[in-house]
């Protein structure tokens, strides 16, 4: 067989793949556009989980901020770090999955920090830090993924600003409106 010949019969049956797999893509776009279509409403969202904490955490008679960082993030320990200073007009609370003394140097006496395995799986699938805001039975009512200390700051403004109980609180988890 000659070189040329071959490079043609090559050529024609890379041309017949890719047929086939163009086909195969737009198959599979019709029944995604079939799929849609039979759904008046379009693509709808489920609605967010509840979050609920364990035990652990709602004991703690006055958490409402819970931060949920691990020691080896450093927007973490910049979280920690503002919550700290924060700690005497936030009720708040360190979540971690670690031990409770490798945070001890930051969160410092003020701010209470929680090793509770079972609260860091309810949440674990997320990025830490996670800022909640906690109702005392341990129902997350808001929840942010800050992606910087401006952030973290603005979040734990708005919440100072809510007095425990009153009608401004956060009334349900919107873990798509702020991260």
């Amino acid at each position: 067989m000659s070189p040329t010949l071959a490079f043609a019969i090559l050529t024609w049956v890379a041309i017949a793949l890719l047929f086939l797999a163009v086909g195969a893509v737009l198959r599979e776009v019709r029944q995604v556009r079939a799929l849609v279509v039979r759904n008046p409403a379009g693509y709808v969202a489920s609605p967010p989980p509840r979050v609920r904490l364990s035990t652990v955490i709602t004991a703690m008679p006055q958490a409402r901020v819970v931060l949920a960082a691990d020691s080896t993030c450093p927007a973490c320990v910049a979280s920690v770090r503002a919550v700290a200073a924060r700690a005497d007009v936030l009720d708040a609370v360190v979540l971690t999955h670690e031990p409770a003394d490798a945070w001890a140097d930051l969160a410092g006496p003020t701010l209470p920090v929680v090793s509770d395995p079972d609260a860091w799986r309810a949440i674990g699938h997320l990025t830490p830090p996670v800022l909640m805001w906690m109702d005392p039975d341990g129902v997350v009512r808001d929840l942010v993924l800050p992606i910087d200390l401006a952030q973290v700051d603005a979040v734990l403004n708005r919440w100072a600003a809510v007095a425990p109980g009153s009608e401004g609180a956060p009334d349900a988890v919107d873990a798509g409106a702020h991260s």
